[in-house]
């Protein structure tokens, strides 16, 4: 069930000024970094864009780019379109509500898809992973992060979050369930801060 629209607004305008992408938020900006290609003219998708943070950073990145927002939430689409409501206007951006499991866009239409931790909440991830790459277009990149990484010697400390029903898996699993999908991949980390990010590319 969705959040009321007044916790779910607090709880959306939260995630942004937390994930606000200034320079003090390495966070943020370590997430995108690690995509260097040229999206000049390209397509992006934010899957589970929450408030819109990441979106909107996207966009005001690569000025010639468009963008499609999903999110399961309906107070969520609803904040991101508001938050977002320039791009939206001049037609850089379409906000969505729908499922990562079964999405509403054609084959191969995007050339990068992120997602800020929404992974952990999919229901089903070889099944996501395999619609994720079916959007996807061939050499396209998919950039996951998760401001944690699991391996065998800290998954027991994620067991209250995989108790409560979050998609807790290893590192390697993670990657080998984005290959199953045709998507080659491999896990960033970066030393200290437990950040971590999954970057893949279509086969």
């Amino acid at each position: 069930m969705n959040p009321s629209k007044e916790m779910g607004d607090k709880k959306a305008e939260a995630f942004n000024r937390w994930n606000m992408p200034d320079k003090n938020n390495e966070y943020t900006q370590t997430m995108l970094s690690v995509y260097d290609g040229d999206l000049k003219e390209a397509k992006i998708l934010d899957i589970g864009c929450g408030g819109g943070i990441f979106t909107r950073y996207i966009l005001e990145r690569y000025l010639g780019c468009r963008g499609d927002a999903i999110d399961i939430s309906e107070t969520c689409v609803d904040y991101s379109r508001r938050f977002n409501s320039e791009f939206i206007d001049c037609g850089r951006l379409d906000v969505q509500l729908g499922n990562v499991a079964d999405m509403p866009y054609e084959d191969g239409s995007f050339d990068l898809i992120v997602s800020n931790a929404s992974h952990f909440f999919w229901p089903g991830l070889a099944h996501c992973f395999g619609e994720v790459a079916r959007v996807m277009k061939k050499g396209a990149v998919l950039l996951l992060t998760s401001g944690l990484h699991v391996e065998e010697r800290n998954i027991f400390t994620y067991k209250p979050l995989a108790d409560r029903g979050m998609n807790i898996v290893l590192d390697t699993e993670l990657v080998e369930l984005l290959r199953g999908a045709g998507i080659e991949a491999r896990a960033f980390v970066k030393p200290g801060d437990g950040f971590g990010a999954y970057l893949g590319v279509k086969n």
